[in-house]
């Protein structure tokens, strides 16, 4: 009997591990994508492997904004983006864990318009 409780333990153990891990985001990974629009690349925008990390770079010197509106976990919302447009350096935000992105949009245009927008991240 001592030797079955033994064997209990971690049977137990590991039916409890592998009924959480599919619990887990099935999107636990990196994103980067790119946003355009009349056949040039204007920016790249990219979230973390635990989306607790955004990136947004503008990668063309002509006058369209890059940037990255967002939700998180916490119910917060707002928009990050290449405050010094192609020039070196990106923008980024990083969120204290445990509060993460649930929501992404990598959007470019002049002026503040979002002109042209891809999906990033979408996990609500």
């Amino acid at each position: 009997m001592l030797t079955f409780r033994r064997l209990l333990f971690p049977l137990a153990l590991a039916a409890l591990v592998l009924g959480i891990l599919p619990a887990l985001p099935a999107s636990a990974h990196s994103v980067s994508k790119e946003v355009g629009t009349q056949g040039l690349r204007r920016g790249t925008g990219y979230i973390d492997s635990v989306h607790g990390y955004i990136e947004v770079c503008d990668t063309l010197a002509d006058n369209w904004g890059v940037r990255i509106h967002y939700l998180t976990s916490t119910g917060g919302s707002g928009l990050k983006g290449d405050a010094n447009g192609s020039a070196g350096g990106c923008g980024s935000l990083q969120l204290a864990w445990p509060e993460h992105f649930t929501f992404a949009t990598l959007c470019t245009g002049v002026n503040g318009a979002d002109t042209a927008c891809v999906v990033l991240h979408d996990w609500i």
